[in-house]
C-alpha cells in the first residue's frame, strides 16, 4: 500500500514501512501524507543495506527479525546533490535518512544522527524538513548540516508546508505530557508552533495541505478508528 501526490514538479511517497520525499532541484510545491496505519520504519524493496542503484528497505519479516543498530557515522552528500532532484528516505532503525538520485535511484547521501526520523516533506526553496523524537531538522537541499531545528513537544510523525503561507503543520502521535497526539503549526517554519487537537483523532499520524491551504490529517480515535479530518485555510 501507498500513496503518491503529484504537483507540477515534485511529488511525495508514504510505503507501509515507512516515508519517503521526492525533491527537486527546481521551485515547486510538495507535500507528505501517506495514509497507513503500520509504525514507520525503513522504506523500499529488498534490503536494508543502501547500495547504488537500490533503495534500502526491510520486509515486515526482517523488521520482525531485526534490532536496531544507530549509525554512528557521519552525514555525507555527493558533489553533484544540490544540483538534481533527490529523494529522502527515512530509517527509524537505525536513524538514518537515505538520499537518492531521481529518476536513477543511485545513492547520493546519507544523514545520520536522527532519533527515529518518520516523515519528511519540503518548502517552496527546497528546504527539507525531517520530522525526529529529538525535533524537526531542516535541511537545505542536497545539505548535510541542518540550518534550524524547531522544538515539538510531541512523538512528530508526519509534516506538510502550507504553499501560500509557508507554515508547517508537524502531526504527532502523542506528546510528553499526554497519550493523546496534536497537530503543531509553525509560522512561517520557524519559533514555537500553535497546537490544535480533534477531539475525534487521538493519534494523529500524517498530514498534507492541498494547494489551496487547506490541511488534511489522519489518525486514529481511541478506538483505533481510522480517522481524517481537515482544518480549511485560516481556520484553527
Amino acid at each position: 500500500m501507498f500513496v503518491t501526490i503529484f504537483s507540477s514538479t515534485r511529488y511525495a511517497v508514504g510505503l507501509v514501512l515507512g516515508g519517503a520525499l521526492l525533491v527537486a532541484c527546481s521551485s515547486g510545491v510538495s507535500q507528505l501524507a501517506p495514509s497507513t496505519a503500520m509504525p514507520q520504519s525503513a522504506v523500499g524493496l529488498g534490503t536494508d543495506v543502501p547500495q547504488p542503484g537500490r533503495i534500502p528497505g526491510l520486509s515486515p519479516w526482517s523488521v520482525a527479525a531485526s534490532a536496531a543498530h544507530p549509525d554512528r557515522g557521519r552525514s555525507w552528500m555527493a558533489p553533484d546533490a544540490k544540483t538534481i532532484d533527490l529523494l529522502y528516505i527515512s530509517s527509524s532503525l537505525n536513524g538514518d535518512v537515505y538520499v537518492y538520485s531521481y529518476p536513477s535511484d543511485r545513492l547520493k547521501g546519507t544523514l545520520t544522527g536522527f532519533s527515529s526520523p518518520a516523515g519528511e516533506c519540503v518548502d517552496k526553496s527546497g528546504h527539507v524538513f525531517i520530522t525526529s523524537k529529538s525535533g524537526i531538522l531542516e535541511y537545505a537541499h542536497g545539505g548535510t548540516t541542518p540550518i534550524a531545528t524547531l522544538k515539538d513537544a510531541g512523538s512528530a510523525q508526519g509534516c506538510s508546508v502550507d504553499p501560500k503561507t509557508g507554515n508547517l503543520a508537524v502531526t504527532n502521535y502523542s506528546t510528553i505530557s499526554n497519550a493523546q497526539g496534536n497537530v503543531a503549526i509553525y509560522t512561517n517554519a520557524k519559533g514555537s508552533p500553535a497546537y490544535r487537537t480533534d477531539s475525534k483523532i487521538y493519534h494523529e499520524e500524517y498530514c498534507g495541505y492541498d494547494d489551496a491551504g487547506n490541511l488534511f490529517v489522519d489518525g486514529f480515535a481511541k478506538s483505533y478508528e481510522v480517522k481524517l479530518s481537515e482544518i480549511p485555510s485560516g481556520r484553527t
